[in-house]
């Protein structure tokens, strides 16, 4: 009785039905936004345009549908083809089959990609399967299977998309105490970054999004109900793995920094084993997964019975500059306010250290993962799809830059941050800075690039590092 009285004293709260308010507002903008765009419209017409790695996730979706397993074999190609390709298998001549699919030990075809989002959308999936059946005047020739329509996929990607909006805003206004703040940050995320478009694609990084912000929360600001919360926290980092191998760090960062929050807070072995044990039991399937389609259990299996390698040491460098700094592909041209984000782990570091180094562990794994993926840049337009996952990681960082600039503002201060970020916002109009990294091996081209963008950061910490001093010593910046 004493909680429902305290949840609705919350509940009344002026600050609580300010947040109520900010929370309509950004689900208001999103869905405004999403309808404007074309992943949005797409899902309504006759002839569906998926492309990339979307079409793998929707034969797993109609496997799962029809055959109730991911070995899409009935879905791709003639009956004469599949046999021409099994007698190959069995001949040990390849076990590849065309683009990103493998022969499994039972001889099925099987996608490289991990079968999460198939898992997410199957309900949604097998609803427009119902209501819109297909007809063979509508189809798409790479996918003939489709339903008429997919207006309930579209919605269950719909529904991610606003849950990670809802959890973003909880995350962000536990860390702000300024509403403004954190109203500030979920409009540039609604409106400046990949989010809007990339939630509407079928692809894992959206849903990843929401796991990854169910874990954050779990973390940083627990649910009431402390079991809730850890069964949460359970759920969200054994599921991350399942959309696609690059989540695992996400996964093992995440945990250990509960590891290191719980040794601090006295409940080690009571809060850590059931969690730990839980955690045990929910991976075995994801290692049986591997060991029922290659016979090895390790998630790697797939890749290498493909017989290509993804992730390359020779490609970190030009990912991990280009990520941020190529004109082309970097966020910090196509959307300028993650000049903040850089700003905001000097000011983080300083102010926050211990949410900082947490954030950057939970970052950095991911984020060198990526470099070195080939294509870094995730092939998809818009560019920025890799790091739709770790936005909240920007956002927050940025968040802190922010805050300090409204707490401490003065005139001369906010012409220093308008000068740097002027010429991102110039650039994106009159293009007059070119800086792009291959996707190859590292060149001179790109040993140049590189030179100019650490140049930039030794100024731009420096700059910082001399300003905090001048404030130190009593002068105004």
């Amino acid at each position: 009785m004493k909680r429902i009285f305290n949840s609705i004293q919350c509940l009344l709260s002026p600050r609580s039905w300010l947040k109520l308010g900010i929370g309509f507002f950004i689900l208001a903008a999103f869905f405004v936004t999403a309808r404007t765009t074309f992943e949005y419209k797409r899902y309504a017409r006759a002839l569906y345009l998926f492309a990339g790695d979307e079409p793998k996730y929707l034969r797993m979706a109609q496997s799962l549908a029809e055959d109730n397993d991911l070995d899409v074999s009935n879905f791709w190609g003639s009956r004469e083809d599949i046999a021409r390709l099994r007698e190959r298998a069995s001949a040990k001549a390849t076990r590849r089959y065309g683009h990103l699919y493998v022969f499994g030990k039972n001889k099925g075809i099987y996608s490289l990609h991990m079968p999460g989002v198939a898992f997410l959308i199957y309900p949604g999936y097998v609803l427009d399967l119902l209501r819109f059946p297909h007809k063979s005047v509508r189809t798409s020739k790479n996918l003939p299977f489709l339903p008429d329509r997919l207006l309930f996929t579209r919605l269950s990607l719909l529904v991610m998309a606003a849950v990670s909006l809802l959890l973003l805003l909880r995350l962000l206004s536990s860390l702000f105490p300024s509403f403004l703040v954190t109203a500030i940050l979920l409009l540039v995320f609604v409106f400046d970054s990949p989010f809007c478009r990339i939630g509407l694609q079928v692809y894992p990084d959206g849903p990843a999004l929401l796991f990854l912000l169910l874990a954050m929360n779990a973390v940083w600001h627990p649910f009431p109900d402390k079991r809730v919360n850890d069964i949460l926290f359970v759920l969200s980092i054994s599921f991350l793995p399942w959309l696609h191998q690059r989540f695992i760090p996400i996964s093992l960062a995440i945990y250990l920094v509960l590891i290191i929050r719980c040794r601090h807070g006295g409940s080690f072995f009571k809060r850590l084993l059931p969690i730990s044990g839980a955690l045990f039991l929910l991976s075995l399937p994801y290692f049986y997964y591997f060991f029922s389609i290659t016979g090895n259990p390790s998630p790697l299996s797939l890749v290498r019975a493909y017989g290509e390698k993804f992730i390359q040491l020779s490609i970190l460098p030009l990912g991990f500059f280009g990520q941020l700094f190529s004109t082309k592909a970097g966020l910090l041209w196509l959307h300028p306010w993650t000049l903040f984000f850089l700003i905001g782990i000097f000011q983080g570091l300083k102010k926050e250290r211990r949410h900082s180094l947490e954030l950057l562990l939970v970052f950095f794994p991911y984020y060198l993962a990526c470099s070195g993926a080939f294509p870094w840049t995730g092939a998809s337009s818009p560019a920025g799809r890799f790091s739709v996952p770790i936005l909240p990681v920007y956002l927050i960082f940025a968040g802190f830059a922010a805050d300090g600039l409204l707490r401490a503002s003065s005139p001369k201060k906010w012409l220093f941050y308008a000068l740097l970020v002027s010429p991102f916002l110039i650039n994106k109009v009159h293009a007059f800075v070119h800086l792009d990294f291959g996707y190859g091996r590292v060149s001179p081209a790109d040993l140049g690039a590189m030179l100019i963008v650490g140049l930039y950061l030794v100024i731009l910490y420096g700059a910082l590092f001399l300003a905090e001093r001048k404030k130190r010593s009593g002068a105004s910046v």
